[in-house]
């Protein structure tokens, strides 16, 4: 009566769900009064925000999703001394890389 098999498909044919790889990222302050740069990673921290149209692309029949990336940051604070290190997203490193910032652990 049900000689025919039943077949499945791979949902990785239709399906793909990218995800972010961070970087640690140490932030070392000028010597001067003045950090003018601050602002400048503030507004390249908003401008990684993606708008939610953005997040799905279909390419070849698959639907391809993308999550939102994160930035957050750590001080650590001792006696002697005071670190700033932001947690960036891989893909967004270079453009950080301008403003004084170096690789972290």
């Amino acid at each position: 009566m049900f000689k025919n098999k039943v077949q499945s498909i791979s949902i990785d044919k239709y399906f793909e769900i990218k995800k972010n790889e961070y970087v640690t990222a140490q932030l070392v302050p000028a010597k001067s009064t003045k950090n003018n740069s601050t602002d400048s990673i503030a507004t390249m921290i908003n401008q990684m925000y993606l708008q939610l149209n953005k997040f799905i692309k279909v390419e070849n029949k698959k639907l391809i999703i993308t999550p939102q990336v994160k930035v957050s940051y750590y001080m650590h604070i001792t006696k002697d001394d005071i670190q700033f290190y932001f947690i960036i997203p891989k893909v967004h490193y270079i453009r950080f890389k301008k403003y004084s910032i170096k690789i972290g652990e």
